[in-house]
């Protein structure tokens, strides 16, 4: 994989004691959207999530203590099933969500969800389907890798992993999931992986990755 960066601001950065992880899960009978915020790191976080179909609104805010989680759900019912939440934490956390539940709940349709696990050079990305049909999944870069698209299929009731490495981005990510089969629905995921080492500045925001300086 090739790292696509321009030459700027990259500066080291202290190892951060963080290690979150934000689930979603529909419910596609009653039109709602779950979270569950998880913090299995070593000091306390807070997140910020914004409904981006009610700008109007204030976002709702979670402080989650190391060892802990918290639950929370979204009615989707008054966007007849359609969401769009943005979740965004401490060191470049940030994860986004939209879909159709209303389209998930068919029986004819997948439903798929995400599980990110964290490696201490990269991510295993876990694409489970709880529906009766099976889903076309693509995982594409935003940021940090050249590389094409991951694709591929799950079966009805199945699940599929996949693993990235980071050792070229210093461990920061930038992924989105598509599904060919619900237009609309995404998974978009950003951040950087902890492993206790130090590492280095958001690439992204300006660095350039020379030789094996950059891989941690």
């Amino acid at each position: 994989m090739n790292c696509i960066f321009n030459n700027g601001g990259l500066r080291p950065s202290r190892a951060l004691p963080y290690e979150l992880h934000v689930h979603a899960s529909g419910d596609t009978a009653g039109l709602s959207l779950g979270l569950r915020f998880l913090n299995s790191g070593r000091a306390a976080a807070v997140f910020h999530v914004y409904d981006r179909k009610h700008l109007d609104r204030l976002p709702r805010r979670y402080t989650v203590e190391p060892g802990k989680h918290l639950e929370d759900s979204w009615d989707a019912s008054e966007s007849s099933g359609l969401y769009d939440l943005w979740i965004l934490g401490p060191n470049g956390f940030h994860r986004h969500f939209t879909g159709d539940l209303s389209a998930s709940g068919r029986t004819s349709s997948p439903d798929p969800e995400l599980r990110i696990g964290y490696e201490p050079t990269g991510l295993t990305l876990r694409v489970n389907n709880a529906g009766a049909a099976a889903a076309s999944f693509k995982i594409t870069p935003n940021a940090y890798f050249a590389a094409a698209a991951l694709q591929g299929s799950v079966a009805a009731q199945g699940c599929a992993t996949e693993r990235w490495s980071l050792r070229d981005s210093a461990r920061w990510y930038d992924f989105t999931l598509t599904i060919a089969e619900l237009p609309g629905y995404s998974r978009r995921f950003a951040g950087r992986v902890e492993n206790g080492k130090d590492s280095w500045s958001d690439p992204a925001q300006g660095g350039e990755a020379i030789g094996d300086q950059l891989k941690v």
